[in-house]
């Protein structure tokens, strides 16, 4: 995973507040702390990484309070140069389309994560897409806690297109399958 995206999601812990933050930060290995904080921007580092940081969120302060963190760590990623042109031209061509932006994610995904699988997106209309994963990680895929958490990046871009959306997540076979549906279809 690219490692500016982990260590953007790091720095927001602070959002959970100073006593949820040092908390998490003692749950998770140190070896992994140190491997996020010591890299460059431009490295990659383990995927296993990201899946811990979140694992450590919902261990700490419950999945709610995961799910609001991944959507406000992804809010943030997008004003750094990584993702911000990218979301932003995404906007452009798929806004006022309700879900439909999330055409857009299987090109992000290949910015953030590499060697590890790819994802498709079926648009159903407006209202209903769905984000296939497929050939994903074991340790991605049968983590049903981290897979809801890269749901929330898919919500987040949904409220950036003005979509209030709800996410479904089921893991068939050797796939993996996001359905985001509008809550207040356009």
């Amino acid at each position: 995973m690219r490692s500016s995206f982990v260590r953007e999601n790091l720095q927001n812990l602070r959002y959970l507040g100073e006593s949820t933050e040092r908390r998490v930060r003692e749950s998770v290995d140190p070896e992994v702390l140190q491997g996020i904080e010591q890299s460059t921007k431009v490295t990659w580092v383990p995927l296993q990484y990201d899946i811990e940081l979140t694992r450590a969120v919902v261990a700490v302060s419950g999945f709610d309070a995961m799910m609001a963190w991944g959507k406000e760590a992804f809010i943030r990623a997008v004003d750094k140069p990584l993702l911000s042109a990218f979301v932003k031209s995404g906007l452009r061509i798929f806004g006022g389309r309700g879900v439909a932006v999330l055409r857009i994610v299987p090109r992000g995904y290949m910015l953030v994560i590499r060697n590890a699988g790819t994802l498709g997106v079926e648009v159903e209309g407006p209202a209903r897409v769905s984000v296939v994963g497929v050939a994903l990680p074991r340790v991605m895929r049968d983590d049903i806690v981290y897979l809801r958490g890269v749901g929330t990046v898919f919500l987040a871009l949904s409220e950036f297109n003005g979509v209030q959306a709800a996410l479904d997540v089921e893991v068939v076979d050797d796939r993996v399958i996001w359905t985001v549906s509008a809550t207040d279809p356009p």
